[in-house]
């Protein structure tokens, strides 16, 4: 099967907007809404579509020339030492192309793109139902790092 990531191109804007939905594919907290979340990653990731600069990149990753995924990367700054960091912000992999190795070639074009800009981390964020997810970063040397609590206010 002939696969390859690259850059983001203004055509593939459908495809990857089609992609939001997964990021709630599994359970989320009892105190978040689905549609609620689907809507503020839409427009989200729709904002950083049209800022595509520098310190932000989308890499797509196709399958015999097919939409297989993607992921949004870009530059922030470290909450503790106020260098600049890599941070996967959204990573999707179209379900006909799961457990085939997509994700992790993704995450690969994430890290190059760390080690051009001479970044030192790569951080991201998950919810904690997305156990398969957590798997995938584990086995590609994420460790956990700060855990964010929640809890709603009565």
């Amino acid at each position: 099967m002939n696969s390859s990531v690259r850059a983001y191109r203004d055509s593939d804007r459908a495809s990857v907007m089609s992609l939001v939905d997964r990021f709630t594919s599994f359970d989320l907290p009892p105190w978040r809404d689905k549609q609620t979340v689907d809507d503020a990653n839409r427009n989200a990731l729709s904002a950083a579509l049209d800022a595509l600069h520098a310190g932000r990149a989308v890499f797509v990753a196709e399958r015999n020339n097919t939409f297989a995924g993607f992921v949004h990367v870009c530059v922030k700054s470290d909450h503790f030492t106020h260098e600049d960091i890599g941070y996967v912000s959204d990573i999707v992999v179209h379900p006909d192309f799961e457990g085939v190795g997509v994700a992790g070639e993704l995450l690969d074009a994430t890290l190059q793109w760390a080690q051009e800009l001479d970044l030192k981390v790569l951080t991201l964020e998950v919810f904690d139902g997305n156990t398969r997810a957590m798997r995938l970063y584990e086995k590609h040397g994420y460790a956990r790092d700060v855990v964010q609590y929640t809890r709603p206010v009565d």
